[in-house]
């Protein structure tokens, strides 16, 4: 499958958008069947972009994590460093209005979601893709995507925060993470009035402090083949990571 790079993937959203103006109201059996996609959501630190990556190494699927932001703020006059604060955090009403008023073209906290919405969606519909996070698990319809919560231990994740960051200021990072899973769960619960730790929001929770990644990513491929079938290669005939 030929990755969507760039600027393929606003094309991908015309020719969808086009694609779904030009069909029937009834559809065939064929164009209504299910587009495998598997949802990685985590705690953040959790592990899921190595899981991904993984899964997509021996499944051949394409990952989708920063591309959909570069693809979204390519297309905003805020520019990527706003809108990266927007990444799984939306802005307060009060930022909200302050950008209205003074940031012409300024995309809302509303736009926003809609915008990250018709972007998940239309790739989603070609199939054969791996998302991280993004709320990509609230937005694509449950008979399209396996989604899977990727978890560790809180001090596990101060641990994997540490590193990431180079530093050893243990209450620095237990600050960053608890305002970092508030942010999230606030997103999911205004963007989509879900709750980001229902469980049955998920199908699947993989322990990565109780798993090796290339373990984790091969129960993730088995339960993929269970759900749809033959679209993704049994863990069995896949090689093990070099």
């Amino acid at each position: 499958m030929k990755p969507l790079r760039d600027g393929s993937i606003e094309r991908l959203l015309d020719r969808q958008a086009r694609l779904w103006e030009s069909q029937p109201a009834l559809e065939s059996r064929e164009a209504d069947a299910p587009r495998a996609n598997l949802v990685i959501s985590q705690h953040p630190f959790s592990g899921a972009r190595e899981l991904a990556q993984r899964v997509a190494t021996l499944s051949g699927w394409e990952v989708f994590d920063r591309q959909i932001l570069d693809a979204l703020h390519s297309h905003d006059k805020l520019g990527k460093s706003v809108l990266d604060s927007l990444d799984e955090r939306l802005l307060s009403y009060r930022e909200d209005w302050l950008y209205h008023i003074f940031v012409p073209g300024h995309t809302s906290s509303t736009g926003y979601v809609r915008r990250l919405s018709e972007l998940v969606f239309a790739i989603g519909m070609r199939g054969h893709n791996v998302f991280v996070g993004r709320g990509a698990s609230f937005i694509l319809p449950r008979e399209h995507r396996l989604a899977v919560l990727a978890v560790r231990s809180f001090d596990s994740r101060v641990e994997h925060w540490l590193q990431a960051n180079s530093s050893k200021n243990r209450n620095a990072a237990k600050r960053a993470l608890t305002r970092m899973d508030r942010e999230r769960a606030e997103f999911i619960w205004r963007s989509f009035h879900r709750e980001v730790d229902d469980p049955l929001a998920y199908d699947l929770c993989i322990n990565l402090d109780a798993l090796e990644t290339e373990q984790a990513a091969r129960i993730v491929l088995e339960a993929l083949r269970a759900r749809f079938r033959d679209e993704v290669p049994s863990a069995s005939r896949t090689r093990p990571a070099p």
